[in-house]
């Protein structure tokens, strides 16, 4: 039985009967079975500029329980996009374009190793790390190390504007910068590893962040203010999106040179600077007077500074604190 003929008899049986037979070419019967594309939006001007606005797949409907064809193939090629980010590898002379001092590697003795065991691309050898304290300077304010991490493409294409824009940027505000370290097949954790080992102050890292969806050209930058071995992830900072797209190589420069003598200024970086600091207008904006209170949650809650007592566990309300202009607020984001 060809193609065809089952076409047609299930499409009679659908309908309930044998007069459902194949129409005329060109034809389609009215009581022919449709499959569903899923609800129409409420709003589609609204909807086609959500979709502009962004590059995640939104507002691509279904045909029946499935994704509609050209869904899947753009899904499908995102997918090509994220696994070649993952898979990439650094240029043999890529360690000459951003001027690094040393070139190493991890504990991982290849990519599917580094993939597979996280807790390798953490680690450098003895024999790594001493070469690392031999060939650089010692006590930076700042000690760049640049990462291939999860997208080496990313780092291929960002980091060498990044690391030139940066080292103008540091000079100009009055900050050394202490020799870059390439390291390959690495994680995160090796900034305080490279920056302990070089007393540096302060460190930052590059590498690559893991793709998404079309995205395997994003990279990060993170930050750490006294970079030590039992440093944990709430010491650092980061910022992501560095690529043509996202922040600019050039701007991220910037902005993390200062937000590196915003850590000098503060003496400490992630969590610890972040509680240190006093909320900004914005923040004090969110407060919701007439929200009813939970003693057993506020008891748990830290007090910042200078806000007043809670009133008594039996008051049902509170009057926010009036609001106050801080002056010379800044985003550190």
């Amino acid at each position: 039985m060809t193609t065809r003929a089952l076409m047609d008899e299930l499409r009679a049986r659908l309908v309930g009967g044998p007069a459902a037979a194949a129409p005329p070419a060109g034809r389609t019967p009215s009581d022919w079975p449709r499959l569903p594309c899923g609800p129409a939006p409420a709003d589609p001007a609204l909807l086609e500029r959500l979709k502009a606005a962004t590059i995640a797949q939104i507002g691509v409907g279904r045909a029946g329980v499935r994704l509609r064809t050209p869904t899947l193939l753009r899904w499908l090629g995102d997918r090509a996009v994220a696994v070649e980010a993952v898979r990439s590898t650094l240029p043999d002379d890529f360690a000459r374009r951003i001027d690094a001092r040393v070139e190493v590697h991890t504990l991982a003795p290849d990519l599917d190793e580094f993939l597979l065991r996280p807790d390798l691309g953490r680690r450098l050898p003895d024999e790594a790390l001493q070469h690392v304290v031999a060939s650089c300077r010692r006590g930076p304010d700042v000690q760049v190390i640049v990462g291939d991490g999860l997208s080496a493409n990313a780092v291929a294409h960002n980091a060498p504007d990044f690391v030139a824009a940066f080292r103008a940027e540091a000079e100009r505000l009055g900050l050394t910068v202490g020799d870059v370290v390439l390291v390959r097949r690495a994680r995160v954790k090796v900034i305080d590893v490279v920056g302990r080992a070089l007393g540096a102050r302060a460190a930052i890292m590059l590498v690559g962040e893991r793709p998404g969806l079309g995205t395997g050209d994003g990279m990060s930058c993170y930050m750490v203010f006294d970079p030590r071995d039992e440093a944990m992830d709430s010491d650092k900072e980061v910022l992501s999106n560095i690529h043509p797209r996202g922040t600019s190589p050039a701007e991220a420069a910037r902005r993390v040179a200062g937000m590196l003598v915003e850590f000098f200024r503060a003496g400490a970086s992630g969590v610890k600077r972040l509680a240190g600091a006093a909320p900004a207008p914005q923040e004090v904006a969110r407060a919701e007077p007439a929200r009813p209170r939970d003693p057993l949650v506020e008891r748990h809650q830290p007090r910042r500074p200078g806000l007043p007592a809670p009133p008594p566990p039996g008051t049902r309300q509170y009057e926010a604190p009036p609001l106050q202009t801080v002056a010379g607020a800044r985003c550190a984001g």
